[in-house]
């Protein structure tokens, strides 16, 4: 059971008694309750003792209890024997992540899905691949470790990055998602523990969760990494993997700074964990590119996923891992029970791809730039009481409602014909409730039609939940 620190729960909590109004008491268990519904305070925390509490915030001790009394009569806190006191989520609150809700109704606007059409390349690259493939015909069509061009390709990719990598540093997969499992499936396993932060990608908890390990969380800083607490995390934890998007992280849009980089790819030489990078948006920057690599050579744990779905086209489902060759090697046997490999002709279309360079990404890049720029107006257009940072990248942006009722919001807009995720859906633990992920990567038309369900959505869900056990206290 995992307690947090008082000097880091200071920190979150900031300049707390400026917030909202009333009593003192209240005003703190108004924002240590916004805290576990944001996910910041992870379900089942032990929060400090409440002479800790008291001393570190230089407050009464009769504060803290008045406030931490209010929390547990609310649901948001509870007292075990032996184990303190325990953060918890009020009946009211469904804990759990929302799932994926496949839709084929003709009439759903989706903004679930952060992707953009196919580059005006991928047709030319199909073309080149139908007239490449005789060249491979008269083999027997597997590729266990991807076609020896593709592995050829994506590792000349990262050597011009500044990583020198050789070809059979490369595993090619069908897509990130499926590299992702393919390793949790060979050093996983059930019971061991992998890292994440929170929020994070919603379909890497799912697998982790199928895979039979345990999930844990760092929450980010509002900003930031939290990089105190990742690296203790990192040094203390024994996961058998840490999962991190350290480009224009999915669904923030942060960009892990180069120092906190360098010093988790430290943590890493010497040993049999695993840093799993996720690095399928890192192309798709939009001001300027992210760090990429603190040394020409990987230590042998750091594993590097990549894809083309969201740089090119979703349509084409060819991903890869990057790793140390007995890495590479162990996959490759493992995935065996899974696929065989992945299609030739695909991989042939990405081999094109890759030799165009940077053409027609850059094309991408201005397309994204204009489609941000047309997001955040439309947002403050319909939604002006909701934060968001802007964006240096990716394909998302990360909004923040005045009241916590993503949840809530989310399943009326699916009543009215529009699918929008919620905070929960990115959370490992639950909360985020005050977050909803917007892709920006879609028309004007359904941004502003989206846009425009979301207002009322909000509007009309907060009117119905006035006097709700949540509003205990202002926002």
């Amino acid at each position: 059971m995992k307690k947090i620190v008082t000097s880091t729960l200071q920190q979150y909590l900031g300049r707390w008694q400026e917030h909202g109004s009333g009593p003192k008491h209240h005003r703190l268990a108004n924002e240590l309750r916004r805290l576990i519904l944001d996910g910041r305070l992870a379900l089942g925390l032990r929060i400090p003792s409440e002479r800790e509490l008291a001393d570190t915030l230089g407050v009464s001790r009769t504060l803290v209890t008045a406030a931490l009394d209010q929390l547990r009569q609310n649901g948001f806190l509870e007292s075990r024997r032996g184990s303190g006191t325990l953060t918890t989520y009020p009946d009211w609150v469904d804990s759990r992540p929302t799932g994926h809700v496949p839709s084929d109704q003709p009439t759903m606007l989706d903004l679930s899905t952060a992707t953009l059409g196919a580059s005006e390349h991928v047709h030319s690259a199909l073309t080149f691949a139908l007239a490449r493939l005789p060249f491979y015909l008269p083999g027997h069509g597997y590729s266990e470790f991807g076609i020896p061009e593709l592995r050829a390709a994506v590792a000349g990719y990262y050597t011009r990055s500044g990583l020198v990598t050789h070809p059979e540093e490369i595993l090619i997969t069908a897509g990130a998602q499926s590299g992702f499992a393919l390793m949790l499936r060979t050093f996983g396993g059930p019971g061991r523990s992998v890292l994440m932060e929170q929020p994070t990608y919603p379909f890497a908890i799912d697998a982790v969760m199928q895979s039979g390990c345990r999930a844990r969380a760092i929450p980010l800083l509002p900003n930031d990494w939290d990089s105190t607490a990742l690296l203790e995390a990192v040094r203390k934890g024994g996961d058998c993997i840490t999962y991190l998007i350290p480009d224009h992280q999915n669904p923030t849009g942060l960009v892990m700074g180069a120092e906190l980089r360098s010093a988790l790819s430290a943590q890493f030489k010497g040993t049999e964990r695993f840093l799993v990078l996720d690095e399928t948006m890192a192309d798709l920057w939009l001001d300027q590119p992210p760090p990429r690599f603190s040394g020409r050579v990987d230590a042998a744990g750091i594993v590097r996923i990549g894809s083309v779905s969201k740089s090119y086209w979703g349509g084409l489902r060819i991903g890869w891992l990057r790793a140390d060759r007995r890495v590479i090697s162990a996959l490759a046997r493992a995935r065996a029970s899974i696929d065989l490999g992945v299609s030739v002709l695909e991989q042939i279309a990405v081999v094109h791809l890759f030799n165009l360079g940077d053409q027609s990404l850059d094309n991408r890049r201005h397309t994204l730039r204009k489609m941000r720029k047309k997001a955040l107006a439309l947002v403050h257009e319909y939604l002006p009481d909701w934060t968001t940072i802007e964006p240096i990248g990716g394909l998302t942006m990360w909004l923040r409602m005045p009241k916590p009722i993503a949840r809530q919001v989310s399943d009326w807009c699916l009543r009215n014909h529009l699918q929008v995720v919620p905070g929960s859906r990115f959370s490992v633990y639950g909360g985020l409730d005050s977050f909803m992920r917007l892709p920006f990567s879609r028309s004007e038309d359904d941004l502003r039609r989206g846009l425009q369900l979301l207002a009322t959505a909000y509007s009309t869900v907060g009117t119905k939940t006035k006097g709700h056990p949540q509003n205990f206290g202002p926002y």
